[in-house]
């Protein structure tokens, strides 16, 4: 399925997705759970709360990832050196491709970002 924008909104149940496309998109993940397998994602405005929320495939432009309590995996296709990841994080931890890393990593003139907003939960990011 293709979109040009979409909403997910998941309260306290379970989203599965395959073979999905978005050229933008913003997720509420809740206390639920958000899983997405064989993605094509642009320009994510996500809030994962106290939730989970798992995306496997490609995520490209400016992308905003605010996770909570909850826990964020992204693992994308892709070259590393493609994406800016920024983080602002308080006790959250985040790590890109199994290094735990703050503050900022890439190149800020990469053709895709992004910024992590890591309150308490983890956000992991790995591209391969």
């Amino acid at each position: 399925m293709k979109t040009e924008y979409t909403y997910l909104k998941v309260g306290a149940g379970e989203l599965k997705t395959t073979d999905f496309s978005a050229d933008k998109i913003k997720i509420d993940g809740g206390v639920g759970s958000i899983r997405m397998e064989n993605t094509n994602l642009k320009n994510i405005d996500m809030d994962s709360g106290v939730g989970e929320v798992r995306i496997q495939g490609t995520i490209t432009g400016e992308n905003k990832i605010s996770s909570g309590v909850g826990e964020v995996r992204l693992d994308l296709d892709g070259d590393k050196d493609d994406y800016y990841v920024n983080v602002d994080s308080d006790i959250g931890e985040v790590s890109f491709n199994n290094e735990d890393i703050s503050g900022s990593i890439g190149d800020r003139s990469a053709k895709n970002s992004i910024d992590v907003d890591a309150s308490v939960g983890e956000t992991v990011i790995n591209i391969n």
